[in-house]
């Protein structure tokens, strides 16, 4: 007996009874969905978008990209859904490789050159699709017309 293994002693049946019914889940609302600027509703529509970084070929983006740059964000706290982009796998992976320090060159490579007011003008456009895409595009667009004028202003002629 004495050569036997002794098993520490557990108090209680943790197991409901036969006539006893288990506790619903709680239907209480998370801290981070209580934050001001969170939306499923938004990251839906930034999920019907298109990719930010594969235009001019359309591709529709799968991903929200959650801002890394943002002042929303801490340890282990996301930055706020009204803080996202759309992005196509591909690109949200590249994007999360590169680390937040290097968010802003990434997405001025991509030709946008303020991602954090691109995630504003998205969120305001919320709901309408068509919108946001032309959000997009005009976010492109504007950057390509802004680094060709720098072009003009660095010697008077064009980058070929």
């Amino acid at each position: 007996m004495a050569s036997q293994i002794k098993r520490e002693r557990v108090f209680g049946n943790f197991k409901p009874g036969a006539g006893q019914k288990l506790k619903a889940k709680s239907t209480k609302v998370s801290a981070s969905e209580r934050r001001d600027g969170m939306s499923k509703d938004h990251l839906a529509s930034i999920r019907k978008c298109w990719c930010v970084a594969c235009l001019p070929v359309i591709k529709k983006a799968d991903h929200a990209h959650h801002l890394l740059s943002t002042k929303d964000r801490g340890m282990q706290i996301r930055s706020k859904d009204k803080d996202t982009v759309p992005l196509c796998f591909r690109h949200h992976e590249d994007l999360h490789r590169a680390g937040s320090k290097n968010e802003a060159k990434t997405f001025a490579n991509w030709g946008i050159d303020d991602h954090l007011q691109l995630a504003v003008d998205l969120y305001r456009n919320t709901g309408n699709v068509k919108a946001m895409n032309a959000v997009i595009i005009a976010h492109k667009v504007m950057n390509a017309i802004i680094m060709d004028h720098k072009g003009f202003n660095d010697g008077g002629e064009t980058k070929s």
